[in-house]
């Protein structure tokens, strides 16, 4: 709860400094997004084009127990599994403060 309050705030601050900003700086925010774009044509681009694709989301689940043992045992087995045989992204920020659900 005290971090939406505290979002609130950052985000309405935010909106003044952007409601304040002079062309000058449109410029340079320009200048700066286009000397610092990254090629989409990279090997992963349309690798999903005509195929089915399974989104796997999941809720509450920390990645820290992922690719770990307990008593000599995977605590995770189908996830480790499938990890390796797709995509698992693991830099990303959750939106919601100190919870993550």
């Amino acid at each position: 709860y005290n971090f939406h309050i505290y979002d609130g705030l950052i985000q309405s601050k935010q909106s003044a400094q952007r409601a304040l900003a002079d062309s000058n700086s449109l410029t340079e925010i320009e200048n700066y997004v286009n000397a610092n774009r990254t090629d989409t044509n990279h090997n992963l681009a349309g690798i999903a084009k005509g195929r089915n694709v399974i989104l796997v989301s999941l809720e509450s689940t920390q990645s820290f127990v992922v690719n770990q043992k307990l008593n000599g045992k995977e605590i995770t087995p189908y996830l480790n599994d499938l990890i390796k045989k797709s995509y698992s992204f693991e830099n990303f920020y959750h939106q919601t403060g100190q919870g993550k659900t």
